[in-house]
């Protein structure tokens, strides 16, 4: 069976594109289901507008097709496809979110985020365009290898890289079984928070899938029925080894409030790192606090000894007086 993306990746386009060659496979099975329908594609960072041109040739039936790139230069590129649109500036903006907005009438199908691939931007464009994806469409972050690298805010215990980031919408999709009164968007609050964009429960409650290949993150959206557990299912027979009469039907998570482990604010990471920092500041305000009682010691011994001198000094003059006293009496 041919691979009709290897394929165009392989021959000579008018414009340059280039993927990692794990990433063609990783979509020649993602987007097979797609291939003839009516969809809308976003991409983020598109270089030389190359994959442009292939998604549109790819995708037998594509409505429209958006590439964002924050290079002056992408403003001169020209398709011959006129559903094709380049947008000249930062994603992460709101005034480009509202112009991608604007395009996507109908929502879009494939957003692929082939941007900078710093940790902040990635993070913030999903915050930004997740609740733009229609049900059953694809949100995919690239060439998250860069999250492993400070160069790209990243590193691999870092509670702020991208792959973390995901990671953590990993929980969102049990939300059902955390076994406390949380809400989905409060897992997120530190991203939230930190980057000053909300995102509602009933969006994230609308995370079917997340699948993670090497560098590669895609997350399916589907309408919130679709997602969770539901009742078990029991195929009737003998029960040889196990009683299935009692089971519950559904679903129902132990309580976790006393779970030290379920009692964190934040990301367990984030954590640490407010933890350490209080440490650090604690450590700083009793390192001050030993230096100020050194130097209040260092005053009370000047002072007892002033105090010792002017006693001495005193005494001394007393037994003069008294001496003298006595002399004169005897005369």
């Amino acid at each position: 069976m041919k691979d009709e993306l290897r394929e165009l990746y392989n021959s000579v386009q008018e414009k340059a594109s280039d993927k990692w060659s794990l990433y063609i496979d990783i979509y020649s099975k993602e987007f097979k289901s797609y291939k003839d329908k009516n969809i809308s594609l976003c991409e983020i960072g598109i270089q030389n507008g190359g994959s442009l041109d292939i998604w549109s040739k790819y995708f037998n039936n594509i409505h429209k097709i958006l590439g964002c790139d924050i290079n002056p230069l992408c403003g001169d590129l020209k398709f011959d496809n006129k559903n094709i649109k380049v947008i000249v500036n930062d994603a992460n903006k709101n005034s480009t979110k509202k112009e991608i907005e604007d395009f996507f009438d109908k929502g879009i199908d494939i957003f692929i985020d082939d941007g900078s691939h710093i940790s902040s931007d990635i993070i913030k464009s999903f915050l930004l365009y997740f609740e733009m994806i229609n049900e059953g469409g694809l949100y995919i972050a690239e060439d998250l290898h860069c999250s492993y690298w400070k160069e790209f805010e990243g590193g691999i215990s870092d509670p702020d890289s991208s792959i973390n980031f995901f990671k953590t919408l990993a929980d969102i999709i049990n939300h059902e079984h955390w076994g406390i009164a949380k809400s989905k968007n409060e897992l997120l609050n530190h991203y939230t928070e930190r980057y000053s964009i909300h995102i509602k429960d009933e969006i994230l409650e609308k995370i079917h899938s997340i699948k993670f290949y090497n560098s590669v993150c895609i997350i399916e959206k589907k309408k919130t029925e679709k997602n969770i557990l539901g009742p078990r299912i029991i195929c009737q027979g003998k029960e040889l080894a196990a009683s299935l009469s009692k089971v519950n039907m559904t679903s129902i998570p132990y309580d976790q409030n006393d779970n030290f482990w379920s009692s964190f604010s934040e990301p367990l990471g984030v954590e640490y790192i407010n933890k350490t920092e209080q440490l650090v500041r604690n450590e700083k305000l009793l390192d001050e606090t030993r230096k100020e009682i050194l130097l209040l010691k260092s005053k009370n011994e000047i002072l007892e000894k002033e105090i010792s001198i002017i006693k001495n000094t005193g005494l001394f003059k007393l037994k003069i007086l008294i001496d003298n006293f006595w002399k004169k009496n005897e005369k």
